[in-house]
């Protein structure tokens, strides 16, 4: 691709840039302007991480980049509207060059979630005129799911700054909804309004910091409609929508919020004991929220529990919590499982499930209970122990494939995943049979 698909500007004068130019590079209302606004309200510092979550053609981010000098990660993984056979990671490079940047931005063609990204990784994460088209293409739970996985990827304490079409605390009028549903882009899939998706923010786990309707989010939408060249060249969709709209629903909204501060423990600060039936309901909301912004998950993990409490292989001395001062924090369970062989039945444990608040994790609670799992379950006389998970955090722990042992599983779960842990030594030696996990 050649730099004809950028016109010709001087990159060390930003201000100077005109309208046509910047809307030719940049998605949705704002510009540069908008940026500069959600930077500052952000409080971006120089030499930080950012992300920059769809980012389009990267013209944006590659001015904070420049502006702030952060190591900066864009990522999109769509194909430019206009050019339909060029992704829009091509674009991002060739920017990040004009504004020689390039050594300092690495563009991806990846979205949300995405295990690409280690847990922690940055300062900073915006999105801007991105997250709504995620909403129309895969829902509310779509939208959670990668809000999620932004504030797993922020560092603690770290900043997301969201700035999207929204619609102002109003009905929509009768006369504006054949236009906002308009595909491929109904505006009324897309847009909500600030108070829901600043719900939104908080159920996937943050902080609002500020929250509100851009003052000039009716400007930005005048320069959008005159200076966009989609809208240029069809004046009968979102310019004619405005048109209609004259500013009664239609908005632009911003969220400033902040990934919350580990919670720093001391061995003396925690007590690991016995659940009890009064704990139940707070157990239940534990395992929920902590598996709200888990990788892997089945979304009934707090029923399960429920489930396993209730049946025949429930052992009550191995439902386990760990509580700071009054409050439960982790949960772990242990339940009776039986491992069918050619001479009958072995009796093992299940471990599932284990459940930390968010806020707790990495701070050795997980570890804490399994280890206080393992000695309470030799002390009764068990010796083996079967889970589903990763092997790359449970290897630590002593588990092994059950496949090691000539153990297989019959629930079509890939072997990698399926793991066991002997208590005793050779305790599996000779146990060959076949293993369900429910």
């Amino acid at each position: 691709m050649s730099k004809k698909h950028i016109p010709f500007f001087d990159f060390n004068k930003p201000e100077n840039i005109s309208l046509d130019i910047i809307y030719d590079q940049c998605s949705g209302p704002g510009g540069l302007k908008l940026v500069d606004f959600l930077a500052d309200k952000m409080k971006i510092s120089p030499k930080s991480s950012l992300l920059d979550v769809g980012a389009n053609r990267g013209f944006p981010t590659c001015y904070l980049t420049k502006k702030y000098q952060t190591h900066t990660v864009a990522i999109d993984p769509w194909y430019d509207l206009r050019e339909p056979t060029v992704p829009l990671i091509q674009f991002i490079k060739e920017n990040a060059q004009l504004w020689n940047v390039e050594k300092h931005l690495e563009a991806l063609m990846i979205g949300l979630p995405n295990s690409y990204f280690k847990d922690c990784s940055f300062d900073y994460v915006y999105s801007t005129t991105a997250l709504e088209m995620i909403r129309m293409l895969e829902g509310e739970e779509g939208y959670l799911t990668v809000l999620k996985d932004i504030v797993r990827i922020l560092k603690p304490g770290g900043i997301f700054g969201l700035a999207e079409p929204m619609h102002l605390e109003v009905d929509m009028p009768e006369d504006l909804e054949p236009y906002v549903s308009q595909v491929p882009f109904p505006w009324k899939e897309c847009f909500r309004s600030i108070s829901q998706t600043t719900e939104a923010l908080k159920l996937a786990g943050f902080e609002i910091l500020e929250a509100d309707y851009a003052p000039h989010a009716q400007l930005w939408w005048r320069e959008y409609a005159q200076h966009d060249p989609l809208c240029k060249s069809k004046p009968e969709e979102d310019p004619k929508t405005l048109e209609v709209d004259n500013g009664r629903w239609t908005s632009f909204g911003y969220i400033i919020a902040r990934k919350k501060m580990k919670q720093h423990l001391k061995d003396n600060q925690m007590i690991i004991r016995q659940e009890k039936e009064q704990d139940y309901a707070e157990i239940y909301n534990l395992i929920k929220t902590a598996f709200e912004t888990a990788k892997v998950k089945d979304g009934d993990e707090q029923d399960f529990a429920v489930k396993l409490r209730a049946g025949e292989t429930y052992i009550p001395e191995l439902a386990l919590v760990l509580e700071k001062d009054g409050k439960l924090i982790g949960h772990i369970m242990f339940t009776k499982l039986n491992i069918h062989t050619l001479d009958g039945i072995f009796e093992a444990l299940l471990l599932a499930p284990i459940s930390v608040l968010p806020e707790y994790r990495n701070q050795r609670v997980g570890s804490l209970l399994i280890k206080k799992g393992f000695e309470l379950a030799k002390k009764m006389g068990y010796t083996a122990v079967f889970l589903c998970g990763d092997p790359t955090y449970y290897n630590r722990f002593g588990f092994r494939a059950t496949t090691d042992f000539g153990i297989l599983n019959d629930c079509g779960i890939p072997d990698q995943y399926v793991l066991t842990c002997e208590l005793t030594d050779n305790a599996l030696q000779g146990i060959n049979g076949t293993v369900t996990l429910q």
